[in-house]
């Protein structure tokens, strides 16, 4: 076989379904922020809005969680591993940090009054928003970018 066809395992141990996730986590992410910046050329695209993005959101996450679970199970070398670690941190950060956000909001108003923002009508809770908005989607940009070079690098030298 030549060396450019050898499978990416050593030792029984394959890495195929953790790519697996993880190029898939990677991809439903890029395809939600894709409809994110398309959505307004999109006719009526409240109804396609619940119906793809809400169910992706939900896929993203169950994704992230698998992988953190498969990436901490596996001797894969350290850097490889906090990449996948990080990716999935990152797609459970998002829709965890906008359901916080909007239940500290929530709480805040329901005791201390709707007034408590200041009384101006414009005050928001803004430390899960900007972590739901920006942190984390840059994060798993960051930590999939990462886990791609690592992988191009290790020419199948994935195992510690």
């Amino acid at each position: 076989m030549p060396e450019s066809e050898k499978p990416v395992s050593t030792g029984g141990r394959s890495i195929k379904p953790l790519l697996s996730v993880f190029w898939i986590t990677v991809v439903i992410f890029l395809l939600l922020i894709a409809f994110i910046f398309t959505q307004h050329l999109i006719p009526s695209s409240n109804q396609i809005f619940k119906y793809v993005f809400f169910p992706g959101v939900v896929l993203l996450t169950i994704l992230g969680t698998i992988l953190i679970v498969m990436a901490a199970r596996t001797r894969l070398r350290k850097g490889l591993k906090y990449s996948f670690v990080l990716t999935g941190i990152s797609a459970i950060g998002m829709p965890v940090s906008a359901i916080l956000h909007n239940v500290v909001y929530g709480l805040m108003i329901y005791f201390f009054g709707e007034d408590f923002w200041g009384g101006q009508g414009y005050g928001d809770e803004a430390v899960f928003f900007i972590l739901a908005l920006f942190v984390f989607p840059a994060l798993l940009i960051v930590s999939a970018i990462s886990g791609a070079v690592i992988l191009a690098r290790a020419n199948g030298d994935v195992w510690e």
